[in-house]
């Protein structure tokens, strides 16, 4: 599903649904994009964002380094990230975890675009630079190449190649800071601790339909709610210093929401009553119902405890 390159707001247009004649007079419930809504494109590299302000915005923070206008390289690299993982779609389970490895790898470029603009536009030192992603990035120098059987070498080359292109490569700090211990550790701590996230209008505007009250409303919308639901959803992942300082319980506390929200926003919700300083745990897991060894084995394999 398409979403908007900034904030992962999901870019279905209204009038992409194809709703039953009884639902297609509710363009004013339809909380994301339509005809009168269009994405917006990068003049540069056709990135397609929901709105003017979230370009700039991903202009000001990264994108005037990523856009394959200024870098034509990075092509190379989202070709090897799209590659990487449809070269496993016939086996289901790689597939996912080759989803999230990709997923993984873009995350950590993206943090080094917002690194080198800020050190290269802004004059800013690379430790100033890398501040913000301090809680996400300290920790192990290196990532478990055997245990994870990929080669995230490749990936690092050509990101290395686009990130030191258009005069870039002469800078020292920057070609010292464009190692490849450097990349294994983002792209280890951002696997660590990224959140899947979703975007899907069609959630909120079923709530919105539903309010109306019609019985011929809520019958034709019964009749296309599974479908449209996954025909809408974005997915993605991303990084919250407030998500990631939580710890994992296989009896958790809270509850993490982000399909309620159109853009990367993520909730905490409680589950189980609080009181003043109970620590705050979550599920790590996709399921609280896998048996034991197998949350083990998980939580062994992907969160290494």
């Amino acid at each position: 599903v398409p979403a908007c390159h900034h904030c992962m707001k999901s870019l279905v247009m209204f009038e992409d649904l194809r709703l039953p004649t009884a639902m297609q007079g509710l363009i004013k419930d339809w909380p994301g994009l339509a005809a009168s809504r269009k994405p917006v494109r990068c003049k540069g590299c056709s990135a397609r964002f929901c709105s003017t302000k979230c370009l700039e915005q991903a202009k000001k923070e990264y994108h005037a380094v990523q856009c394959n206008l200024n870098a034509p390289a990075f092509r190379k690299f989202d070709d090897w990230c799209r590659n990487a993982v449809l070269a496993h779609k016939t086996d289901a389970g790689l597939l996912q975890l080759m989803d999230v490895i990709i997923s993984a790898v873009r995350l950590a470029a993206k943090m080094f675009c917002v690194v080198v603009q800020s050190h290269v536009d802004n004059n800013i030192s690379i430790e100033q630079s890398i501040q913000p992603f301090a809680p996400f990035v300290h920790g192990h120098a290196g990532i478990n190449q055997d245990h994870l059987a990929f080669d995230y070498r490749p990936a690092f080359v050509l990101l290395r190649s686009a990130l030191l292109s258009n005069g870039r490569e002469g800078l020292p700090a920057l070609s010292e800071f464009l190692n490849l211990e450097q990349f294994l550790k983002m792209v280890r701590r951002v696997a660590l601790s990224c959140a899947k996230v979703t975007s899907n209008p069609f959630l909120m505007f079923c709530e919105r339909v539903a309010n109306r009250g019609s019985p011929q409303l809520l019958l034709a919308l019964d009749s296309v709610a599974a479908s449209k639901m996954d025909e809408t959803e974005a997915c993605g992942v991303g990084l919250f210093h407030l998500h990631a300082s939580i710890n994992h319980s296989c009896s958790p506390n809270v509850h993490l929401v982000s399909e309620e929200f159109l853009d990367h926003s993520m909730a905490i919700v409680a589950i189980a009553d609080l009181r003043s300083g109970d620590e705050v745990l979550s599920n790590y897991l996709p399921s609280a119902d896998l048996p034991l060894k197998e949350r083990q084995q998980r939580l062994k394999e992907c969160y290494e405890f």
